[in-house]
């Protein structure tokens, strides 16, 4: 009777109603719930079923299963039950493959959503198939995406995500890569980042890795120092100082025009003191910073006999410096 009224039910074209109660009718008959799920899948109407699909108690051949994973990949509006039945069903019910190769063809295409490619994503981990599963994480910006690499030991297949870890979680994205520029050396990635889209601020990007490497390793960035002092300027002035102070991997001459362009007075003493040019920087602390302290100070680090008298000429020359 319970047959004959789902036959009725699919003649009537009331899909959703006869998937309803298959459960009460078919109950624990592995055989006839196979026999409606390749029914339901010939009508192309499989999706209406899957949500009462039985996985134990009857558990059905792995076939069963395979047949209904497939036929949610064929329409977009099926992907994201595609993605929470393959959460929700344990993997070892059915072979990853098959749904695998009627996803990958999509990849590319049009009717490709990011619930398939998530849902291909979960089926490369079933299959052990890290890396590939990695490269979808990424580009669809899980966040899971930094727990997934230390669990798997993906360090070596992160070489052309730099960007997308980034935009993620730019700090963690850092830390990452910092702990293993032995594997992704820093060119790489400064390479990744100023050719990424326009879309993202790869100038801030660039600073908060090359900042955090710096602080790490002094030379490990050292081909970049001349790109840092633009971007500490850019983001960070405060950090400039320590950083003329500590490298001497960048261009006098270069970093002068940065800071007199961008009117940053001690930076230009300073720089202008390591070129040689004592007595413009003392000019310059005179004439812009208009700090007699600092001058002397200035003048005391020099240990220059001769810059002491163009301190006292210069003076001189504005009187209300000595005055205060």
């Amino acid at each position: 009777v319970g047959t004959r009224y789902l036959d009725h039910l699919i003649i009537e074209r009331k899909y959703a109603e006869a998937a309803q109660l298959c459960p009460k009718l078919l109950r624990g008959s592995p055989s006839a719930w196979e026999r409606w799920v390749f029914h339901f899948a010939h009508l192309r109407q499989l999706p209406v079923l899957i949500p009462y699909i039985p996985i134990e108690n009857p558990q059905l051949s792995d076939t069963a299963y395979e047949v209904a994973l497939v036929a949610l990949t064929t329409n977009a509006s099926f992907h994201e039950l595609l993605l929470t039945t393959i959460k929700s069903w344990p993997p070892t019910l059915y072979s990853a493959s098959p749904v695998i190769s009627a996803i990958e063809p999509q990849l590319n295409s049009s009717s490709m959503t990011n619930s398939l490619k998530e849902a291909l994503a979960e089926l490369y981990v079933i299959n052990s198939q890290y890396e590939k599963a990695l490269s979808l994480f990424a580009e669809l910006l899980k966040p899971e995406v930094f727990e997934f690499i230390e669990k798997h030991s993906l360090h070596d297949a992160i070489h052309d995500k730099v960007v997308n870890l980034m935009l993620l979680d730019c700090k963690r994205a850092v830390h990452l890569l910092i702990q293993h520029r032995d594997i992704i050396p820093p060119y790489e990635v400064v390479e990744q980042l100023l050719h990424a889209s326009k879309s993202c601020d790869k100038k801030y990007l660039l600073h908060q890795y090359l900042h955090a490497l710096f602080e790490v390793d002094i030379h490990a960035g050292k081909d970049y120092h001349d790109m840092q002092l633009e971007l500490y300027a850019d983001y960070e002035p405060r950090m400039l100082l320590p950083f003329l102070r500590t490298s001497q991997h960048y261009r006098l001459d270069k970093a002068y025009e940065i800071f007199a362009q961008k009117e940053f007075v001690k930076e230009q003493v300073f720089v202008l003191g390591r070129m040689g040019n004592a007595k413009e920087a003392l000019s310059t602390i005179i004439n812009k910073l208009e700090d007699i302290q600092e001058a002397v100070e200035f003048v005391t680090e020099q240990h220059d006999d001769e810059l002491w008298d163009e301190l006292i000429r210069q003076c001189l020359q504005k009187p209300e410096m000595v005055i205060e």
